[in-house]
């Protein structure tokens, strides 16, 4: 619980799970949030799941996740196509921004330069990064270090992981197969 103010933090000390919470007394970084949760519990899984609380999962996308990382032993991360509540597919394989990308699309310029940004998340291909609302992570390649950098509080943090495993020869893929 992340200093929550509407007494959920009494409901679960009253909960079953009790013995396995976290209370914060302020609020923090996401990626600070999750390291710490990594530490508290002194998680030490092979695989690490980033998935924010708003959303749902199909079932056997962990499954699927598995397979495909037990499959392709060079993935560092993987992430399940996104879609919204309605079934249109949000777009959350991305490219990595560049000032000419960020520049166009502020400037509101269309070109095939800015819509070639992201990818088509149908199929399962090699991708530069995904939206953090879902990640499926490899954790042997980040040995003791922070997952996340605590630096980014919000944002980019998603981008910034995936960038570090390309920088050290990893692969991070989009799984069309696999929907959250």
């Amino acid at each position: 619980d992340a200093a929550s103010t509407d007494g959920t933090d009494a409901i679960l000390i009253d909960s079953v799970y009790k013995g396995n919470l976290l209370l914060k007394n302020r609020l923090e970084s996401f990626s600070k949030n999750n390291n710490d949760l990594l530490k508290h519990f002194n998680i030490k899984s092979k695989y690490i799941f980033l998935l924010n609380p708003d959303t749902y999962i199909e079932e056997n996308v962990v499954d699927k996740l598995v397979d495909f990382m037990e499959g392709n032993i060079g993935v560092e991360i993987a992430a399940p196509r996104l879609l919204y509540p309605d079934g249109n597919i949000k777009n959350s394989w991305k490219k990595f921004p560049n000032i000419f990308r960020v520049l166009h699309k502020r400037l509101g310029m269309h070109s095939a330069y800015v819509d070639n940004d992201v990818y088509n998340s149908k199929i399962s291909q090699k991708i530069e990064w995904a939206l953090g609302a879902a990640l499926f992570i490899r954790s042997s390649s980040f040995g003791e270090s922070e997952l996340l950098d605590e630096r980014y509080r919000l944002y980019c943090e998603d981008s910034d992981i995936c960038f570090y495993a390309m920088m050290k020869g990893y692969e991070v893929w989009g799984i069309g197969g696999a929907t959250v």
